[in-house]
């Protein structure tokens, strides 16, 4: 790429906020906390596509193609000047490639150039009350919320999926966790934590 080309954008935010305090003077407390992160970056890749002339059959000016229902004298015969007849063409394969883009640079390995924005969403919610019923009993009930998308435009890897343009991943997860304890102090050498 020539220096003078710009660089694509990458944005992350992230902020938050918590707010806590007494509820009750010396008995309840409480603390109530959000954060988020956002993030946007251009992600360039490059693909090797087929030409539009393979997506019609035209291998000509490539290796053999054979056709495997054509066998003479035990020998696997090629398709004439290395074209496959349209009436051969898989409409399952046909279908795929037209979801696949066009090569828009030369030759047929690494010929596709794409950017594409990758975008990940991440939102944490917590919230915790504690409170003192007497100096011997106390207990606390916390709530955790996770909520994040990503979406990768060009898929993971881990799936092999990146190896053709157009098929990327949306990830989203969610958990919920809550949590609660009960303490109480019998004496000074015995405690119990429900």
């Amino acid at each position: 790429d020539s220096p003078s080309t710009p660089i694509p954008p990458f944005r992350q935010n992230q902020f938050g906020a918590t707010v806590g305090g007494p509820a009750v003077r010396n008995k309840t407390f409480f603390l109530v906390s959000y954060e988020g992160q956002r993030v946007r970056k251009s992600l360039t890749q490059t693909f090797s596509v087929p030409t539009a002339a393979m997506r019609a059959g035209n291998f000509s000016g490539q290796p053999v193609v054979y056709d495997p229902a054509s066998i003479a004298g035990g020998q696997r015969q090629p398709f004439p000047g290395n074209v496959i007849p349209g009436a051969r063409l898989d409409s399952v394969a046909v279908a795929m490639l037209a979801q696949i883009p066009l090569p828009n640079l030369p030759g047929i390995a690494q010929n596709l150039r794409a950017t594409a924005t990758e975008q990940s969403s991440i939102n944490t919610y917590n919230a915790r009350l504690d409170h003192q019923f007497r100096a011997s009993d106390t207990a606390f009930l916390r709530f955790s919320f996770f909520d994040a998308s990503d979406v990768s435009p060009f898929g993971s890897g881990v799936l092999q999926e990146n190896l053709l343009p157009g098929f990327g991943r949306n990830l989203n997860t969610r958990s919920a966790s809550v949590a609660g304890s009960w303490t109480h102090i019998f004496s000074s050498y015995l405690l119990n934590e429900f």
